[in-house]
């Protein structure tokens, strides 16, 4: 019996190791379905797990949340949860208090740019948007903050 993982040998290697597959009936409407996948996870440590609650699953986008993370596949340019792509994407976030980090890809490999609107934490404050990079399917990182509100002194 081998152990997955308990070789020494580094030469690369590719197989299937999950088939999986949901069973809908005979003929389903308007059925739908989810699971998540969660690697690296212990059994105990499922009883903690936060499972994912589904924003948007339709022809134009599929999202996700858990805690603070946000994660949207836009499968044609739109908009979700307050976020807003010029063209299909992948895009992650976490919120951390007054910023969000963001990690989004074009995975298409394109070149050139497209638009991300990011909906502000702060009540009252516009959403940003932010020009990126198709960067051939690499992922960008870009971190949110809002602006900083000036006070005017009162006489």
């Amino acid at each position: 019996m081998a152990v997955l993982g308990a070789s020494d040998d580094a030469t690369s290697k590719s197989a299937t190791f999950l088939t999986m597959w949901l069973d809908h009936g005979v003929a389903p409407v308007n059925a739908d379905a989810a699971y998540a996948i969660v690697p690296d996870i212990a059994a105990p440590a499922m009883n903690s797990f936060v499972a994912p609650a589904i924003v948007a699953n339709d022809a134009h986008a599929s999202a996700v949340r858990s805690g603070s993370a946000l994660g949207i596949v836009f499968w044609a340019a739109g908009s979700v949860a307050g976020y807003q792509s010029t063209l299909p994407c992948i895009v992650y976030t976490v919120t951390n208090g007054r910023t969000i980090d963001v990690y989004a890809a074009d995975p298409t490999n394109g070149n050139g740019t497209y638009q991300l609107t990011v909906p502000s934490l702060v009540a009252g404050v516009r959403a940003t948007t932010v020009t990126l990079p198709r960067n051939g399917g690499r992922t960008v990182h870009v971190t949110i903050a809002p602006p900083v509100l000036k006070r005017r002194a009162t006489r």
